[in-house]
């Protein structure tokens, strides 16, 4: 395989049968013919209608939903003392990103991404997290790139709720970080995501390693200037996760390692061994 001398520079101090097994997947991981698409999705969405909004997003109708929203609505959400009525005023926002495909609002998102900020920061109900990370994923989702500076406040936050063993909030802060990562990447987003790979928690390293997997299988990521700048750090991190003596980690980190090799392609061999 063309990576080989590669890998055992990346791989430096790795057990011989660790070794063996990532030139294995290197080998089978290939080189991708397919476009790369996003390919997480909940149930309630249809894909074709996500990849749609995605790629034509200046063929949309632009709607400001944050005015469609009570008066007040941000000071409220928050103070309300029962749990489902908090996240009965998020799901309100939650179907209003659903039912227009581009966001927009002259009057910014600052107020909306504190009151996100704060929920998942301080709010003790698993349901009510989990529905301000979804609307933080629809809200980058349908927002783009103009939303993006207010994620480098929210990633840090989901980063934190990677280590939840609640299922359905896991779920939710995973798909968000997808979203995130997907239509508003930057390179501050993938440093956030290394926190989670330095994580001592071996769930956060875990599912830091899934998300750099998916990220990297999303259209247009790479060889974008953003992966560029992001690349060799993210294989120093991974390549730590690799060495962990949890066996389960190991092989996850082994899988995304060999497909971050696979993804630079031939043209990447000279730059990986000059710089990592």
């Amino acid at each position: 395989h063309a990576w080989y001398g590669v890998v055992e520079s990346l791989a430096e101090g790795v057990p011989e049968k660790q070794l063996a097994e990532l030139k294995r997947r290197c080998e089978q991981a290939g080189t991708p013919e397919e476009p790369r698409v996003a390919t997480h999705f909940y149930r309630s969405e249809k894909p074709e209608e996500v990849k749609a909004a995605a790629a034509t997003p200046l063929e949309q109708d632009a709607e400001e939903i944050l005015r469609k929203l009570p008066s007040g609505w941000n000071d409220k959400v928050a103070s309300l003392a029962k749990w489902q009525e908090r996240k009965g005023e998020l799901e309100k926002l939650t179907e209003l990103c659903r039912k227009f495909p581009v966001v927009k609002y002259e009057g910014g998102y600052q107020a909306v991404q504190a009151t996100l900020c704060r929920l998942l920061k301080t709010d003790a109900n698993a349901q009510v997290q989990g529905e301000a990370a979804q609307v933080a994923g629809l809200l980058a989702q349908r927002i783009g790139k103009e939303f993006e500076k207010h994620t480098r406040q929210i990633l840090p936050l989901l980063m934190v709720k990677l280590r939840e063993k609640n299922a359905g909030l896991l779920r939710h802060v995973t798909k968000a970080v997808d979203e995130i990562l997907t239509f508003c990447p930057s390179e501050a987003g993938f440093d956030c995501l290394k926190s989670a790979l330095g994580d001592k928690n071996p769930a956060a390293k875990k599912e830091g390693c899934l998300a750099v997997s998916r990220a990297l299988k999303t259209e247009g990521l790479v060889g974008a200037p953003v992966w560029e700048k992001v690349a060799k750090s993210l294989l120093g991190a991974v390549r730590a996760v690799a060495v962990d003596p949890d066996k389960a980690l190991r092989e996850v980190a082994t899988a995304t390692l060999s497909q971050i090799i696979s993804t630079l392609g031939i043209a990447g061999e000279a730059w990986v061994k000059a710089e990592v």
